[in-house]
């Protein structure tokens, strides 16, 4: 019986509190609507003002001198998108909205503010009533005819909004979407996007679209449409908002304290601006925004949380080798978001009659519904951030056709202004991210893909956007008969592209240098096989000499397998469509390996022949060795075609002929050095990219590592095919097996 009554108290306690709480009576106070003079709109029956009528608690013009660029004024958004188009072609139609209709607090912070019927009175040139008619259909205003009139039953008798018409909350997705792209939060709705609409700007220049539902539930008639069950946006569909990134910059929750302004005893400041102040001076500067307003008091704008604020990278990519250098060179973005489905703008012509819009993505016209839409790639640009660095990250770009200025009775020229457009959202995860090393470090890069600007126009030129813009236009513009175009190059920007980039004059001169060799090893292995010298002579006196001790065999093999295994790696390093005998990733991984292994292999071979006392074997003796050297070389393309004896004896104190003394004194004290330390720079480059700059960057190490690569290979085939002109072919590759060799008796020893 008791807990009968307990149910019932509770339930009737929920049932007088649940309206309370949805109508969110204890969290905003009531207050009256105002217009421009501060009268109560109910006794003037005029057009309400957002800054007067938020003014009565807060600092309105605090507000209207920190807000981000257009955040304080939100335009009509066909005239923002007009102007905008206006300030890349000079068009001069629309028109900037009046100081009246500045200001619209109802628009971001109403729970369901009526947009359609704002941008439906600054169309209809009744910009001082934008404002009221953001509140059409909440119950507080009702429209007759072209006039909106206060409804009385939502105000209190004494002038103020009731408890559950005065409710304001913090910006939502759907709220950001209203000016800044196609925001879709219903899943009982497939998302579908209006062919032509350029009111949600960033939907209309790069196609992205926000929305938790997957791309194969939309509406959208798109290619493969089945295979895509991925979110529209990842972040969306995990339910997080736009001021999660977007916050407010001294917002106490977020804020970052100014080191300028902090004691010099203190590396951390808990103090924060208190719930009160911020509440009476909210900043509308976000985090993250491009534009400050002129006159701005903060000293540092506040960084927006970026995609490492929130994810630790290393473990995130357990799998990327040098993640330092992938962190430092590329935006998360630039494999996040691999692909955009919706149309966005490529060209956009003001130089006809009207506009006319030109889609990508599969579609010239935008219709995604009755026409096929394949989406687009981004195309990867450098970007230059806050610290001076550049990081590749994603864009799209639009070519806007206008006519220039001339003088009045001729024919004004055309001319076209390209302009990159950063692409944030759209972010997915997993199997649709890019994860193949080859997608970048390869020669057909998508860091070097071909982009459609424009189909061409009679006597129509095309310029590309300043360096001062903040993107880099590292890339080439192609003028073909179809059209325009322009193709990414990263390298005129300092990025060297393992895989991508190569210096071609290094490839044919260590490609010739291979060649030669090769060839003179045909040459001579033929006038040996024609004079019958392949084989033992008759009647040659030989004896057995153990010339090759355990630890110098096992250090002479393992130092050729890394050689080679390093050789073979390198070639899908730096060639991975045409050596792919493994994933980019894994040579990368094992070329590391061996590369560790070679420099632990020679380490203790210098330590072994310098205690031992062997280090004099590959030491020329000073006496004669020039004439020694000549001698030998006299042999090989002379005497042993004619039979003629050794001219030096092997022994074991002896075991290198002069010209191997010579070749082997390069090799282990110029070349390997160079090759480790130009490798050891090479992986270091991201943890001292100092030092890397200072020796000329990638674009240099790389490069003169392949070179000393290329005169290593030719070294290894030359020596490879000189040890078969030992007593038999075979006798000094079965010496370096067995340790015992056999060898001709020198006619001294006869």
């Amino acid at each position: 019986m008791r807990l009968e009554s307990f149910l019932r108290m509770a339930a009737l306690a929920l049932a007088l509190l649940l309206p309370a709480v949805v109508s969110g009576q204890a969290m905003h106070p009531v207050f009256s609507l105002l217009d421009e003079q501060g009268g109560n709109v109910l006794v003037t029956a005029r057009a309400v003002s957002a800054a007067k009528t938020c003014g009565q608690c807060h600092d309105s013009d605090y507000i209207a001198a920190h807000a981000t660029t257009g955040h304080a004024d939100q335009m009509n958004l066909a005239t923002h998108g007009i102007e905008r188009l206006e300030r890349a072609g000079r068009m001069n139609q629309g028109g900037a909205p009046s100081s009246a209709a500045a200001m619209n607090c109802f628009l971001c912070h109403l729970a369901s503010p009526n947009n359609e019927a704002r941008l439906a009175a600054l169309a209809g040139g009744q910009a001082e009533w934008s404002t009221t008619a953001t509140l059409e259909g909440s119950g507080m205003v009702l429209r007759v005819s072209d006039r909106w009139h206060y409804q009385r039953s939502a105000f209190s008798p004494q002038g103020t909004l009731l408890p559950h018409h005065a409710q304001m909350r913090d910006p939502e997705n759907h709220h950001c979407g209203f000016c800044h792209g196609h925001v879709h939060t219903r899943h009982d709705e497939p998302v579908l996007i209006a062919a032509g609409d350029i009111g949600p700007w960033s939907t209309f220049t790069t196609g992205q679209v926000i929305a938790p539902q997957k791309i194969s539930e939309s509406g959208l008639n798109l290619a493969g449409k089945e295979r895509l069950v991925r979110a529209w946006d990842v972040h969306a569909e995990r339910l997080l908002d736009c001021v999660s990134c977007h916050f407010s910059v001294n917002n106490p929750a977020h804020q970052q304290a100014d080191p300028a302004r902090q004691p010099g005893h203190l590396a951390y400041s808990p103090r924060r601006l208190d719930i009160r102040q911020y509440l009476h001076q909210p900043s509308h500067i976000l985090a993250g925004s491009a534009t400050l307003p002129a006159g701005s008091a903060l000293s540092v704008q506040t960084p927006m949380r970026r995609c490492e604020g929130c994810h630790d990278f290393d473990k995130a990519h357990p799998w990327l080798p040098f993640k330092a250098r992938h962190r430092s060179s590329l935006t998360c973005e630039t494999c996040h978001i691999p692909q955009l489905y919706a149309p966005a703008a490529a060209t956009i012509d003001l130089a006809g009659t009207g506009t006319h819009i030109v889609y990508r993505g599969g579609t010239p016209s935008g219709d995604v519904i009755h026409e096929l839409v394949s989406g687009y790639r981004p195309l990867i640009l450098p970007r230059r951030e806050t610290d001076g660095s550049l990081r590749l990250a994603p864009y799209n770009l639009i070519t806007t056709w206008t006519h220039g200025s001339t003088e009045t009775g001729k024919a004004r020229p055309v001319s076209a202004e390209v302009q990159p457009w950063a692409i944030h959202h759209n972010v997915t995860h997993g199997a649709f991210v890019v994860r193949d090393c080859q997608t970048c470090h390869d020669r057909h890069s998508m860091l070097s893909a071909t982009f459609f600007l424009s189909t061409p126009r009679s006597g129509g030129t095309i310029e590309l956007w300043p360096e001062s813009a903040g993107v880099l236009p590292a890339g080439e513009l192609v003028h073909q008969a179809e059209g325009f175009y322009f193709t990414a190059k990263p390298g005129t920007a300092g990025f060297y592209i393992l895989g991508h980039s190569s210096v071609p004059w290094v490839q044919w001169l260590g490609g010739v240098l291979l060649l030669l060799v090769l060839a003179g090893i045909a040459l001579h292995a033929f006038l040996r096989i024609r004079a019958h010298r392949h084989a033992e002579a008759d009647g040659e006196e030989t004896r057995l000499l153990y010339l090759y001790e355990p630890y110098e065999r096992y250090w002479h093999w393992l130092q050729a397998l890394l050689i080679i295994g390093l050789i073979l790696t390198g070639l899908t390093i730096h060639a991975p469509g045409r050596f792919a005998w493994m994933s980019f990733a894994a040579a990368v991984r094992v070329h590391n390996v061996l590369a560790a292994l070679l420099l632990f292999n020679a380490f203790l071979s210098l330590f072994y022949h310098f205690a031992s006392g062997k280090i004099k074997t590959y030491l020329p003796e000073p006496e004669g060795f020039f004439n020694q050297m000549f001698a030998q070389a006299g042999y090989y393309l002379s005497g042993i075609f004619k039979g003629e004896a050794h001219p030096f004896e092997k022994s074991q104190h002896k075991k290198l002929n002069p010209l191997q003394k010579i070749t082997y004194l390069v090799i282990l004290n110029i070349l390997l050095p160079l090759q480790i330390i130009t490798g050891l720079l090479i992986a270091g480059a991201q943890e001292w990219p100092a030092i890397s700059r200072q020796l000329g960057g990638l674009g240099f190490l790389v490069p003169f590592h392949s070179l000393l690569a290329w005169l290593f290979a030719a070294f290894l085939i030359l020596h490879i095919y000189l040890t078969t002109t030992g007593h038999t072919p075979l006798s000094s590759i079965k010496a370096m097996i067995t340790g015992w060799e056999k060898v001709p008796v020198h006619p001294e020893e006869k």
